[in-house]
């Protein structure tokens, strides 16, 4: 598959954007076929900037991220197998449009897809071995759990140190600024953003959505008892901006960090962790982050949790997680309130 042989790629499980592994060349090929016309690479620049800035921190957590790759915008003609145009990828253009745009191009026409107005954007990381917590779990002993929740406690806290760039804040603002414009309702949220500092908007933005229908959220999916998901529009502020101090600096996210996402091999001290599918990266604050560790990843397990927290406090150096927290705000309370509006059900 790598020199373009016949090597069908094969579907991962599918999220919103289709992924491809294709093993003989150790590398994911994942496709962005939603972008809407005019800005194909717009959620692929998020994604790439992600994992380029925790290449260069280095260490643990880059170890545990899937390398980049490659990442570029492939332009198609005709129908079909519809030869490929162009490729704005610098290690496209530097290979003679070669071996990465190849692989992005087969990926594509084993779906038969086309981006919006006729680019595709892709992204191509390295291969992450290892089996998903959520299937790995029931075959690890205690002591190898313990030392992944360790592991993962480890990376959560160097990935909240990278330093996120400028540019990547200002690509996911314009990402979401093109989408609200989209929607006809951009005045209405400058309007609400008004003092709000551009790295913490797109986290804003999110939080705010997520409280306009969290309680009916809860309620249709039943996991909470009536009693409880009646109080959640009092426990909840209206606005979980409130919950926020926007003066400190937001972290980056992975903001997916659940059981399908980590991965694990080996066993005892010899396990090795992995974590994938940073689509959904942001700058935000960590307990929104830690939410889904919590209660996917570590399965609400207390052993686990209590060597995940450690870990954590470790390698965090002097930023504890009530940082980023407003004034008088109860850290408990602020994770509570990240579990209700959090994307994860």
């Amino acid at each position: 598959g790598a020199e373009g042989a016949p090597c069908p790629p094969l579907p991962t499980e599918s999220g919103s954007s289709p992924v491809f592994v294709l093993e003989g060349a150790g590398v994911c090929v994942k496709l962005y076929v939603d972008a809407p016309a005019g800005r194909p690479a717009a959620e692929r620049t998020l994604e790439e900037g992600a994992l380029a800035a925790i290449a260069a921190r280095g260490g643990l957590v880059a170890r545990v991220a899937p390398p980049l790759v490659a990442a570029g915008l492939l332009e198609y003609e005709g129908e079909g197998e519809g030869a490929v145009e162009r490729d704005e990828s610098a290690a496209a253009a530097s290979e003679g449009f070669g071996r990465h745009a190849r692989l992005a191009a087969g990926a594509a026409h084993t779906v038969g897809v086309r981006g919006a107005g006729g680019g595709l954007a892709y992204l191509i990381v390295g291969l992450c071995e290892g089996r998903p917590l959520r299937r790995a779990w029931s075959d690890l002993s205690d002591a190898t759990g313990a030392h992944v929740a360790r592991q993962l406690g480890a990376f959560a806290a160097e990935l909240h140190a990278v330093d996120v760039p400028d540019e990547l804040v200002a690509a996911h603002a314009q990402a979401e600024a093109e989408t609200e414009a989209e929607a006809g309702d951009d005045a209405a949220i400058l309007e609400a953003e008004a003092g709000v500092p551009a790295a913490w908007r797109p986290f804003v933005r999110l939080l705010r959505a997520r409280r306009a229908y969290c309680t009916a959220r809860q309620r249709m999916t039943s996991v909470l008892p009536k009693a409880l998901a009646d109080e959640i529009e009092a426990y909840v502020p209206a606005d979980p901006v409130s919950l926020l101090d926007l003066s400190v600096p937001p972290v980056l996210m992975h903001s997916d960090l659940t059981d399908e996402n980590v991965l694990v091999s080996g066993d005892g001290d010899a396990a090795v962790l992995r974590v994938i599918d940073f689509g959904d990266a942001r700058c935000g604050h960590a307990l929104y982050d830690l939410v889904a560790v919590a209660l996917s990843a570590l399965q609400a397990d207390a052993g686990r949790l209590a060597a995940f927290v450690t870990a954590y406090a470790e390698h965090g150096g002097q930023r504890p997680l009530c940082a980023g927290l407003a004034p008088g705000v109860r850290t408990a309370r602020a994770a509570l309130c990240m579990c209700l509006l959090h994307e994860q059900d």
